[in-house]
């Protein structure tokens, strides 16, 4: 059952988590019915979610056959993070130019926050707060249409990466790999912070690269 609230937004939420945490598959459809009775709603919340959903590219809607999750094929994934590395080099080229040394110390806090979530284990709140990190990045660039794809990006880069069974090393190198982001930025290097953010999201990408093709073999 929801809180009270915008019911739509508060579906579109439930149904991403149902995404991320594996209890709706890929190609698998989204019964409008069940989850009306599950959540003790009326239908017309979830039809809203799930056309938001279909504008973020998460959800396909099939004619005549109802909301299917997307299926991130090899292509679609390349193309996804081949434009993320150049929407984020983009917006931290730009926010080096600007950036304050108060700047700085919240992307310090965020990568600590991060570390601290890798000591207790909590890999969801690490993933929250890497996310944090790059949406605030976008933020510092003042570059509107930046902030708006990586926004827009964010659900099918989360679902994408929910694919890996194996998405770090290990949760405290995944918080260790935004540092050398810090330190160039601090610098004010805006070329060093370029390749630093383009390095972690070829990381990201090639993990999920092996995850697929493991996958195919299998």
């Amino acid at each position: 059952m929801l809180d009270n609230g915008t019911l739509s937004a508060q579906v579109e939420q439930y149904i991403l988590r149902s995404i991320f945490n594996g209890n709706l598959k890929q190609g698998e459809r989204v019964n409008e019915t069940e989850l009306a009775s599950e959540l003790k709603i009326s239908r017309n919340p979830i039809r809203e979610a799930l056309r938001v959903l279909s504008q973020r590219g998460v959800i396909v809607t099939v004619p005549r056959r109802g909301a299917f999750v997307r299926e991130l094929s090899r292509s679609y994934i390349d193309e996804l993070f081949s434009f993320r590395r150049l929407v984020e080099g983009f917006a931290v080229e730009l926010a080096v130019e600007v950036v304050t040394d108060e700047n700085i110390k919240q992307l310090e806090e965020i990568v600590r926050a991060m570390e601290s979530a890798a000591d207790r284990g909590d890999e969801a709140a690490l993933v929250e707060n890497d996310f944090r990190f790059h949406v605030v990045i976008c933020e510092f660039s003042g570059n509107e249409h930046a902030q708006r794809a990586v926004a827009q990006m964010r659900a099918e880069v989360q679902m994408a990466i929910s694919m890996a069974k194996q998405r770090f090393e290990t949760l405290h190198e995944a918080a260790a790999d935004h540092w050398p982001i810090v330190e160039a930025m601090r610098s004010r290097d805006g070329q060093g912070a370029v390749e630093a953010i383009q390095y972690h999201i070829d990381d990201a990408w090639s993990r999920l690269t092996a995850e697929l093709e493991m996958q195919a073999e299998t």
